[in-house]
């Protein structure tokens, strides 16, 4: 395993890593700056929100990212970083990359068991909260070329991969640079109001199971958009709006 510095903002690069996320935080913790990333090719503990694993075979693009970014700008980044992802990615895509919130890049499959199938993943750490200096990890996780032996038989119809989506006129490594430059353009819009703005109206346009009911923390509700802070909004049986913002949303049907 072998890292490599020297690019301005500083980048790892390795074979095998437990995961990309943990090394970041790492770093985090010893005053990496703005814009340190660590690439793998592979993970053997990917991990996911929630506590959930990651699959993290050769073939696909895998990178955490140090920010420092703006307060204000913090609860819209997952959603930053999505939004950026789907428009670059989109352009090796047949299919309209969408996200399912809160972050996550699917493709819609009305045959699979959750209506969707995944392509990639953002988890966002929060290292420090402190308003003068807010510290976060950015890790992207995308499923790039198939290696469908490495993924468990009940993952069947859940995950694809772009390589099936487009031409696969592309390397992993190209993918890599897409996430990477995703993730500091994200970093920047949310600095701003014009670009927060921009990342709302993409996320709306993209989002994933407008108008199907879901089960939260809250209860049962119809998804209707997501709010200025990036939550989920629903509305309920009752017609009174609520606003999710942690957990998960499950479909409750079509």
């Amino acid at each position: 395993m072998q890292g490599r510095r020297g690019l301005v903002p500083p980048r790892l690069f390795y074979d095998q890593v437990a995961s990309t996320q943990m090394v970041a935080l790492s770093l985090a913790h010893e005053g990496a700056g703005h814009g340190t990333a660590v690439v793998s090719e592979m993970q053997v503990q990917g991990r996911g929100r929630e506590g959930r694993t990651w699959i993290s075979p050769r073939g696909g693009a895998y990178a955490s990212m140090v920010l420092h970014p703006r307060w204000q700008g913090l609860p819209l980044l997952s959603m930053a970083v999505g939004a950026e992802l789907a428009v670059r990615l989109g352009a090796w895509s047949r299919e309209t990359l969408q996200i399912k919130w809160p972050n996550d890049l699917v493709v819609p499959r009305e045959r699979s068991p959750t209506g969707y199938a995944k392509v990639g993943g953002i988890l966002t750490d929060v290292v420090s909260e402190d308003p003068e200096a807010p510290l976060v990890v950015v890790g992207v996780g995308i499923n790039v070329r198939p290696d469908r032996a490495a993924f468990p038989p009940d993952m069947e119809g859940r995950v694809t991969f772009l390589w099936d989506l487009g031409d696969g006129s592309y390397a992993p490594s190209d993918v890599v640079e897409a996430a990477l430059e995703a993730i500091l353009v994200a970093a920047r819009r949310v600095r701003e109001e014009t670009g927060r703005r921009w990342v709302l109206g993409e996320v709306e346009r993209r989002l994933w199971g407008r108008g199907r009911r879901f089960m939260s923390e809250k209860g049962e509700g119809v998804l209707e958009g997501i709010s200025v802070f990036g939550e989920a909004r629903l509305k309920t049986p009752k017609g009174e709006e609520v606003c999710i913002g942690e957990g998960e949303l499950l479909p409750q049907g079509p």
